[in-house]
Formats: structure tokens, C-alpha cells, sequence
């Protein structure tokens, strides 16, 4: 009775218990991404007892930070075939692992294997099995559960930051990497409530979506690792392309920010205190944003060009900044921009496919290809900053990336109408289009071609220049 009402439980969606592990979820999130997002409080402290040059101690940070991402795919697979519970914990396990090792490095060659490459396969992991706590517990509130998971990341800003510090000041670097190893048990000791099922909830929804569309047949999930079919869809191969180039700048504040406001006079102690502020405004942006995305009319497309135009201003910024209270400024901006950032990432990588057999390598696809910016973001900041000896060039050049990446999705829809004049019925094609790159416009142009079948279509450039101005 107890055991079939657990199955129950656990296999519902939008119910308590998932709202319950969406909440462990997200404080898993918050624990690793908080270590890895506070390398910038890590990174003096590194310099200095490594003696090393400032390019190759953050590469150690941002390489962690790839791998993170780089894994999900191998991950993803690994939570198909182990379900959530085991992958999760094995997460756990090899972070905390990885950070006692990292304690007892004598060199930073030894920290990249260490912290960057195991901390950054356990990060994954944990990464991984939260995310996809939002495909299998929910349905009709996904977008706020994707919001509230990625909100973990900011609580990780909030808490970590400023106690990693203060650790630091009173302990000393190897003592604060023992205690975060034994921080990390915990998301392992949390998986124990995730369940053990691997793909009968995948097999489970799309028969029972099968019923709804088709007679019944037998329905078989093909055991693929590698599906390239994903990137014929339109949506998703776009905003990767954007996100990739995005992902080459968005990190560089977390890494360098910290460090730079040391190099202003201002004081290690309220320099990483800035964590908060960006913590405090990422965890209000991201569960904001993912409320909205529950809303058929919010496109995840708009609100994550939205977000990379909000980067670029903050990293145009800050070269500017001379005060703590600029700074102060520069982070709650930063926050916002993260948050929107985050979260709409996030969402589509998880929405924008229509099988869920293909949701795992859509995930690990767009991780993979972010991660390769994310791990060359941080170096060619740092020859910069040493080349020219100011952190002034890396910051504008951060600003022209993202401002360029923003616009990736504008100039498909800005090709596409003008290929679209060309044909026989440009508006129906263009809708189209639109359809493609945002999923959820799919409904309107449903409604509009309704009407063009009351009406002949008019051709001009005026509906062209309209749609491609809303993602301009």
C-alpha cells in the first residue's frame, strides 16, 4: 500500500512533492554554482600562493565552469539509463572529492585536474539531474519550476560568495576548501528523494500523448546517443548560435569583477559583498522571468536578446565605475541580466524539441557548444587585462560580443522576410518563419492564417519591417 502510494506520488507531475524536490533542487544548484561562481573571491587568494600570472590561475575558474556544461550530454544519457537519484548523488560525491583534493594542490597544474576538471564533471551532474527534476515533475508549471531551479544559482551568489571569504580571512585557502567539500555532501544526501525511475515516465507520457493524437500502436524510444535531427529545428539552432557567442563574454564580471574593484582600493571584504547584490537581483530576475514564460504571449527568444542588450550596457559600464556605490549599481544590473539570461537558456534548451526522447541531447547539445565559449571567455580576458594592464579593454570587448550575439536572432528573421518578398505569399511565409524561431508565436499565426483565408493577402514591406522590429 505505502509503496504503491509512493510510485504515485513520485510519478505525478505539478503536485506537491514536486514542487518539494524543485526546491532541493534548486539548493543543489545554489551549493555547486556557488563555489564555481565565486571564483572571483578564490582568485586573489590563488594568485597569491601560487605566484602565478592572473591569465593562467582564471583559466582554472572558467574551465571548471565549461565542464560543468561540456558533461551534460554524457550526463543527460547517464540520468536516462540511472534515473535522477543516482546521478545525482554520484555528483555530489566527486565535487566534494574534488574540492579535498584541490585542498592539498601544491601547484596550479594540480588544480586544474582537480577543481576544474573534477569539480567541474561533479557540477554537472548535479547541474543535469536538477534541470530535468523540472521535465519530470512538471508539465503545465515547468517555466516557473526552470525559474526557480535557476534561481539556485543565485542564492549561491548570496550565500557563498561573502562566506567563502570570510573563510578565507580567518582559515585560510586549503582549511575553505575542506569545509566546501563537506558543504557538497549535502545535495547527495538530498537525492535520496529523487526517484529511481529511469525512462517508464518518458515511455509512460508519450503513449499516453500517442492516445490523444493517433491509434493505439506500439511505441518504441530509440536508444540513440547521438540525434542530429535537433539541429534542423530552426528555434533551437538560432538561440544556440546566439548563446554561444554570448557565453564567450557573460561570465567575465563573476571571474574579474571582484579583483578589480581590489585594484580600486576598495576592500577585499566589501568587494566580494558584491556577490549579494548580484545574488539578491538574479534570484528576484530568475523566478520572475520563469513565471512569465508560463504565459503564451512572453517569447523565451525576445527576453534572452533582452538579456544579452542588458549585458552588454552592464560590461560597457563598468570600465566607468570608479565608487563602490557604482558598483553596487553595476551588479544589481548584472543580476538582472544574469537571471534573464539564465533561465530563458535554460528553458529552451528544455522546450524548443518536441520529442522528449530528444530533450537530453537538445540539453547536452547547447551545454556542449556554451561551454567551449565559456572555457575561452575567461583566458582572452585575462591576456587582455595583463597586455594591456587594465581590465578596461576586456570589459568593452565583452560589451561588442554580446551587443553582436543579441543581434543573431534579428538578422535570421531580417534574411528570412527578405527571401520571403520573394515568394508568393510573403506574409504567410514570414509568419512562418517567426513560428519556427519562437514556438509560442505558433498560435497567432494559426489565428492569422484563419483570416487570410477570408481575404486576399497583402503584399508589402510594411508587415516585414513590423515582425522583424519586435526582435530588433
Amino acid at each position: 500500500m505505502a509503496c504503491c502510494w509512493w510510485k504515485k506520488l513520485s510519478s505525478d507531475k505539478d503536485n506537491t512533492w514536486s514542487w518539494i524536490l524543485c526546491f532541493l533542487a534548486a539548493f543543489s544548484n545554489a551549493l555547486h554554482f556557488g563555489v564555481s561562481l565565486s571564483f572571483g573571491v578564490l582568485l586573489p587568494y590563488l594568485l597569491d600562493h601560487f605566484k602565478e600570472s592572473i591569465d593562467k590561475t582564471a583559466t582554472a575558474g572558467s574551465v571548471a565552469i565549461a565542464i560543468t556544461f561540456l558533461a551534460t550530454l554524457p550526463a543527460g544519457k547517464l540520468v536516462d539509463y540511472f534515473g535522477l537519484r543516482v546521478v545525482s548523488l554520484a555528483g555530489s560525491l566527486i565535487c566534494a572529492l574534488s574540492l579535498l583534493l584541490t585542498s592539498f594542490a601544491k601547484s596550479i597544474v594540480v588544480i586544474y585536474f582537480t577543481y576544474s576538471l573534477g569539480f567541474g564533471v561533479g557540477s554537472s551532474f548535479l547541474y543535469t539531474a536538477s534541470m530535468f527534476v523540472t521535465t519530470k515533475y512538471f508539465k503545465k508549471r515547468r517555466a516557473t519550476a526552470v525559474g526557480i531551479v535557476c534561481a539556485g544559482g543565485g542564492c549561491g551568489y548570496l550565500a557563498m560568495g561573502p562566506l567563502i571569504q570570510l573563510s578565507l580571512n580567518e582559515l585560510g585557502i586549503a582549511t575553505s576548501f575542506r569545509i566546501m567539500a563537506g558543504v557538497l555532501f549535502l545535495p547527495g544526501i538530498f537525492s535520496l528523494l529523487y526517484s529511481s525511475d529511469t525512462k517508464t515516465a518518458m515511455k509512460t507520457e508519450e503513449r499516453r500523448e500517442d492516445l490523444d493524437t493517433r491509434p493505439l500502436k506500439k511505441v518504441h524510444v530509440k536508444k540513440k546517443m547521438v540525434d542530429c535531427l535537433i539541429w534542423k529545428n530552426p528555434s533551437y539552432t538560432v538561440n544556440i548560435a546566439s548563446l554561444t557567442l554570448a557565453s564567450l563574454a557573460h561570465y567575465i564580471p563573476q571571474l574579474y569583477l571582484v579583483e578589480n574593484c581590489e585594484t580600486l582600493g576598495i576592500s577585499a571584504m566589501k568587494a566580494s559583498q558584491l556577490l549579494i547584490f548580484i545574488g539578491l537581483a538574479t534570484i528576484f530576475t530568475r523566478t520572475t522571468i520563469g513565471f512569465l514564460l508560463n504565459y503564451p504571449r512572453v517569447s523565451s527568444s525576445l527576453v534572452f536578446q533582452c538579456s544579452q542588450l542588458l549585458d552588454a550596457f552592464v560590461h560597457l559600464t563598468i570600465p566607468f565605475a570608479n565608487k563602490y556605490e557604482h558598483f553596487v549599481i553595476v551588479s544589481v544590473l548584472y543580476g538582472c541580466a544574469d537571471g534573464a539570461f539564465c533561465t530563458t537558456l535554460n528553458h529552451i534548451l528544455l522546450t524548443y524539441v518536441r520529442k522528449p526522447e530528444q530533450v537530453s541531447a537538445a540539453f547536452g547539445y547547447g551545454c556542449i557548444v556554451n561551454s567551449m565559449t565559456i572555457a575561452a571567455g575567461a583566458p582572452l580576458a585575462g591576456i587582455l587585462i595583463q597586455y594591456y594592464n587594465s581590465y578596461s579593454p576586456a570589459f568593452f570587448a565583452g560589451a561588442g560580443v554580446l551587443f553582436i550575439s543579441s543581434m543573431i536572432p534579428s538578422v535570421y528573421l531580417f534574411i528570412e522576410g527578405i527571401i520571403s518578398q520573394c515568394c508568393k505569399h510573403p506574409r504567410r511565409n514570414l509568419e512562418s518563419t517567426i513560428a519556427k524561431l519562437c514556438p509560442k508565436h505558433k498560435l497567432e499565426c494559426e489565428h492569422s492564417k484563419d483570416k487570410e483565408r477570408l481575404q486576399p493577402d497583402p503584399v508589402g514591406p510594411s508587415l516585414t519591417a513590423v515582425n522583424i522590429g519586435v526582435f530588433i
